[in-house]
């Protein structure tokens, strides 16, 4: 299993630097990659905990959907936002959450990734399924949707890995 290592988000600092007008908002544009190349790139940037290449892989103005009721879901908003979010997940986990890309389809700006994931920590665990939903826009991922297979499940699992 692909193992993502979120703590870099928090050991490089992305969770409170400051982003500006990303200078290589185009870049990818100008490379004409596909929407799905994008993608495929961005869950290797992250299986390798190449938070900056994620960076440079998300619009300013992304916006985030964690779903459920529990301490990870939310929406966020912008780079920033979404970087300290992510830096909650990767202090929480340990930077030990394991996901794996089952497989990746595209229609036009969207790009949607089966995955499973799984993380065992402090004496509890969580394996399951789920769906990323990604929109991409001028060679950007500009909106991600989380789905899980049992949210209450995740979201319990994640309240009391907080907790203990």
């Amino acid at each position: 299993m692909r193992k993502i290592v979120l703590l870099a988000v928090v050991l490089m600092g992305f969770a409170s630097c400051q982003f500006g007008e990303s200078k290589n908002s185009s870049k990818n544009k100008d490379l004409k990659m596909t929407n799905l190349e994008i993608v495929q790139q961005y869950f290797s940037a992250l299986e390798n905990g190449d938070m900056a290449k994620v960076e440079l892989l998300f619009a300013d103005d992304l916006v985030w959907h964690q779903p459920g009721k529990g301490v990870q879901s939310g929406t966020f908003t912008g780079k920033q936002a979404v970087f300290a979010h992510l830096g909650k997940l990767a202090e929480w986990s340990g930077g030990d959450l394991g996901i794996k890309v089952d497989y990746l389809a595209d229609n036009g700006a969207m790009v949607v990734a089966s995955i499973s994931f799984a993380l065992e920590k402090k004496g509890v665990s969580m394996a399951m399924r789920g769906v990323d939903l990604l929109r991409l826009e001028d060679g950007l991922i500009k909106e991600v949707w989380l789905f899980s297979e049992r949210i209450e499940e995740e979201d319990q699992f994640w309240t009391t890995l907080v907790q203990k």
